[in-house]
């Protein structure tokens, strides 16, 4: 390189004025943010996570907000007057609940799948039509009481024995809650509705009913004249692997994340000649 080069590059770089840092304590980032709560109007937005690491993922989102927002108290208070909703689906009883209120929370187990088979082999469709259109006979799902134990078809059959009693309302009073609030922000009558899934690829339950609950959303806020925009967060196998010691479980969940993103290609990648056709159980 040229001295004269050298010079120029060297005037050049003084010449740029590198701002101050400023370092703050969590608490001090909190008043700040705060502060400037009252200063935007977030789109409506629906957070909704799925299966154990969803629910974690969206507890623990919703005590940073929390957090953010002046502590639980006052945070509480502002969070009610935000266009902002969480919901959590999950087939484990999730005893450490602290943030999410009654309605955020909802428990899928409790169910008795191979009673459910068995009512669907000896011809009972019109109990269990819709999880019978689709269900394999073969399988046996036992009791799902504590998580689908990383069984993807035992997570949708969850999804599909609480949708119309417990999914579909919370999520529809999720839904209308953002809705309400979001005009009294200043913003437009219909607005494109924010929808973030998160979630795990690697069990029974996220995996088992992520494409079932973008679905339902899209359609819920379609029915309400508003468009929305879904985004899917989702971990992978080598999340897990540093607690799994087991072979077995490190190849299950490989199998399970496969089989996930085998359905999200088939999606995109035959965008119209494939129609995601489902039948929801309703009263």
């Amino acid at each position: 390189m040229l001295e004269e080069d050298k010079r120029e590059k060297s005037e050049a770089n003084s010449e740029i004025e590198i701002p101050e840092i400023e370092i703050l304590s969590p608490e001090e980032v909190g008043k700040k943010v705060s502060a400037s709560v009252g200063k935007f109007a977030p789109r409506p937005t629906i957070i909704v996570g799925l299966g154990g690491s969803g629910l974690q993922i969206v507890e623990k989102l919703k005590d940073l907000l929390f957090n953010f927002l002046g502590g639980k108290e006052k945070g509480k208070q502002k969070w009610d007057g935000l266009p902002i909703r969480t919901i959590a689906l999950d087939t484990d009883r999730y005893e450490q609940v602290k943030v999410l209120e009654k309605g955020e929370y909802i428990y899928l187990g409790n169910i008795d799948g191979d009673k459910i088979i068995s009512d669907i082999k000896e011809g009972d469709r019109k109990k269990f039509k819709e999880i019978g259109n689709w269900i394999p006979t073969s399988l046996e799902p036992g009791r799902i009481d504590d998580g689908a134990h990383q069984v993807r078809p035992n997570g949708r059959l969850a999804f599909f024995y609480y949708f119309d009693q417990e999914i579909r309302p919370k999520l529809e009073n999720a839904l209308n809650d953002t809705h309400t609030i979001f005009p009294k922000t200043g913003g437009p009558k219909n607005p494109t509705v924010d929808v973030f899934i998160v979630s795990s690829f690697c069990g029974g339950t996220g995996s088992g009913m992520f494409l079932d609950t973008a679905y339902i959303l899209r359609y819920l806020i379609k029915n309400i004249g508003c468009q929305a925009k879904v985004t899917g967060i989702f971990f992978l196998p080598t999340t897990f692997d540093v607690i799994l010691s087991d072979t077995f479980q490190r190849e299950r969940i490989r199998g399970n994340t496969y089989a996930a993103l085998q359905e999200i290609e088939a999606i995109i990648t035959q965008k119209g000649a494939l129609q995601f056709d489902c039948t929801y159980p309703l009263d």
